[in-house]
């Protein structure tokens, strides 16, 4: 901030949630007023100081990404109005991407769209600054194509950044691939190894806010491959795990985004392996945060995997507890994704539509069976495997208790368990089969049915999404743009 005054740029080094979100919608307004021709025809920067602004501008926002999020979108909205004023420049793809991403967080997603689009327009492989690359496939590719289609781009983002040196943004595109991966719910075991050696090059390369991130997701895989443990996800426990630098960087992720986001992992796993004491706390523990500070969490991909996470429990925790601000909790996300759609969230809305109706004694059997199913068929067929796995335990569970069908309770958690299976969620398939040995005891055709992910979805499974990842102890990363993993 300092360096900006030096050339004329004020920046409040700690500004307020309040003033950042005044600031968006101040950006906002003005970039209203401009038509997308305008907007493209934007004359070249020929003042020094201000493409040294740009630059300073573009760093200050990487760097305040885990540290102090209303900061970085202050810094986002900085970069287009000094777009919108001056011109274009190497840094105007990501000015435009990084603005819409913030817009999108503030649930305006058509502007947020059509800002994303004008970056991607703007941007240039051999010119604009490589900070871009994760922010144009973030904010706009998840909206048009499936959410894998990211991991491409992401890792594409990562070789380029550490080949230009550029890592801040290597360490957070690289974030971004292990996120998208854990939420695709993609196999675990490769997942695992690669995680483990790039968690080695984020320390090498001293990215210790990446590494608490890549900690984070390489806890909960290690916890469905091998075993739950309600006390896994904890900075302590992974620091005793020799996961960080020092023992040191727990003060920080404490105080920043990184707790959210290790709540809402916590969260995750309680709800997958029913660990309801730990659901609950967690639960109200996340409903302390601000919907400024949780939306900020979820600013590109993640925040419909956020709002589902909110719905389901909230559903859960009012049909175990009936206090009133669970089911309010579980509504809005309801809401949200009723006035968000998009190729990614549909299923998500389809599964809190049938666990709603499941609540309801009113409701047929029939039904809320064929919520679920069309729920179920949107999540195996969007490449969501694990929540389709969730989903089908959801629909057993409904069968077995409101209405004793142990056949179609049989059914469901056979296809859960499958599901399971092809994850890599080992402690998830052993839980499975603890919990419910008197409907997985017998051979019946449904215990011995194979899902195969290219049957089932349509479409191939990823043989190995890190197909071309060398050893993470190099920098030069091989990865194939020419192949599709659809």
């Amino acid at each position: 901030c300092k360096a900006l005054e030096i050339i004329g740029i004020k920046m409040i080094p700690s500004p307020s949630w309040a003033r950042a979100r005044l600031e968006i919608l101040k950006t906002l307004r003005q970039t209203r007023g401009w038509s997308d021709n305008e907007l493209l025809s934007l004359t070249p920067i020929v003042d020094k100081k201000i493409k040294k602004a740009m630059k300073l501008l573009t760093q200050l926002t990487m760097f305040s990404f885990g540290g102090c999020q209303p900061l970085m979108v202050s810094c986002s909205c900085k970069l287009a109005q000094l777009s919108l004023k001056y011109g274009s420049c190497a840094q105007t793809a990501f000015a435009f991407s990084s603005f819409a991403s913030c817009v999108g967080a503030m649930e305006r997603l058509q502007d947020s769209h059509r800002l994303a689009d004008i970056a991607i327009e703007f941007f240039d492989p051999d010119r604009s600054d490589t900070s871009a690359v994760f922010y144009i496939y973030g904010c706009c590719s998840h909206f048009k194509l499936p959410l894998s289609a990211s991991l491409e781009p992401c890792l594409l983002g990562y070789r380029k950044s550490v080949e230009s040196g550029n890592l801040p943004n290597a360490g957070f595109s690289l974030t971004c691939y292990v996120d998208v991966y854990a939420m695709c719910g993609l196999p675990v075991g490769p997942f695992l190894s690669d995680l483990s050696k790039f968690m080695g090059q984020m320390k090498v390369l001293g990215q210790e806010n990446e590494l608490g991130f890549l900690a984070i997701n390489w806890q909960l895989s290690h916890i469905v491959s091998s075993e739950y443990s309600a006390q896994a996800l904890t900075w302590e426990r992974m620091a005793d795990q020799d996961l960080f630098h020092s023992r040191e960087s727990i003060k920080e992720y404490r105080s920043g985004i990184h707790n959210i986001v290790l709540l809402y992992i916590r969260l995750f796993t309680a709800g997958l392996f029913n660990d309801m004491p730990t659901l609950c706390v967690t639960y109200d523990q996340l409903m302390r945060f601000s919907s400024g500070e949780k939306s900020f969490f979820g600013t590109y991909f993640g925040r419909y995997f956020v709002v589902i996470l909110d719905g389901i429990h909230g559903f859960n925790l009012y049909e175990r507890t009936r206090r009133p601000k669970y089911r309010r909790a579980a509504l809005k996300a309801i809401r949200w994704f009723r006035r968000h759609v998009s190729l990614n969230t549909v299923p998500f809305q389809q599964l809190l539509e049938a666990r709603k109706a499941a609540l309801s004694k009113r409701n047929k059997k029939e039904k809320v069976k064929a919520l679920y199913d069309t729920a179920i068929v949107s999540l195996t067929r969007s490449g969501f495997a694990h929540m389709a796995g969730i989903a089908n335990e959801m629909a057993g569970k409904y069968m077995m208790m409101s209405h004793s069908d142990k056949f179609w309770a049989k059914e469901y958690i056979v296809r859960a368990l499958d599901l399971h299976q092809e994850w890599g969620a080992t402690a998830k398939v052993a839980e499975l089969k603890r919990r419910y040995p008197f409907l997985l005891m017998d051979g019946s055709p449904a215990a011995t049915r194979s899902l195969q992910g290219s049957r089932l979805r349509g479409r191939p499974r990823f043989d190995s999404v890190n197909k071309g990842v060398q050893d993470a102890s190099s920098p030069q990363l091989a990865i194939d743009t020419s192949s599709t993993r659809s």
